[in-house]
């Protein structure tokens, strides 16, 4: 019987801990922030196990259309190195390099980085092998700039049996929401504990409430890790 590997996925949204298969690849920071004028960050990637580990980086440029996370592979930026091989008890330093004229500026991508089969997993045939694959959010924005929250427009949609929450970023600046409740008949009704996802510039997104909530007047919203959710009027 072959061996079999699965690939688990890791959304790093900068505060949750992982469960256990997952402690032997760390990875910071969990989101990579390019500020103006800068032309490389780094991203730490370090084996706590007992094995060696290899890794494999890739950047994609990061869109949303039709209410989808679209990811094509980047041309404007440049991973260094894109492969390697982390001894037990060390670290891998991994750049991200914005050449000089590169198209960065604007626009978001996600850096994809991918735990390879090891030598010693690929004999054991008895057995599932979780391989992780994380993705980093990489912005050409400063952590600290400030989210014009005016331009966040947030609506309700029903279709069917299902509503959805519509959040639409006007800004310039993408935007993370977490921590999100509905107010609606007075009450204040929790949807999402932690990360529910990502606007970014322009772009509009869509999450499934859950059942038995059609209405609203407001959300409670937690935007880019500030400490004092927001609140914002749902449009007609």
């Amino acid at each position: 019987m072959k061996s079999r590997f699965i690939r688990v996925v890791i959304f790093f949204i900068g505060y949750l801990t992982f469960p256990a298969f997952a402690a032997s690849l760390q990875m910071y920071p969990v989101t990579v922030n390019f500020c103006h004028g800068e032309t490389a960050r780094p991203v730490y990637i370090k084996n706590t196990g007992t094995e060696p580990i290899g890794t494999q980086m890739r950047l994609y440029l990061w869109q949303q259309k039709d209410r989808k996370d679209i990811l094509t592979p980047a041309r404007e930026l440049i991973i260094s190195p894109p492969v390697a091989s982390i001894p037990p008890g060390r670290q891998q330093l991994v750049r991200i390099i914005a050449p000089a004229g590169a198209t960065g500026a604007g626009q978001s991508f996600r850096l994809i980085v991918d735990e390879l089969p090891g030598e010693q997993r690929k004999v054991t045939t008895s057995q599932v092998n979780f391989l992780l694959r994380y993705s980093v959010p990489v912005f050409f924005t400063c952590r600290a700039a400030r989210v014009d929250i005016s331009a966040i427009r947030a609506s309700l949609e029903t279709r069917g049996p299902t509503t959805r929450l519509i959040v639409r970023n006007n800004g310039a600046q993408p935007i993370k929401l977490s921590n999100v409740s509905l107010l609606t008949a007075g009450k204040n009704v929790v949807i999402n504990r932690g990360l529910m996802g990502y606007a970014l510039p322009g772009s509009e997104m869509a999450w499934p409430l859950p059942s038995g909530i059609r209405t609203g007047t407001s959300l409670s919203v937690t935007v880019n890790d500030n400490e004092i959710n927001k609140i914002i009027p749902l449009t007609p």
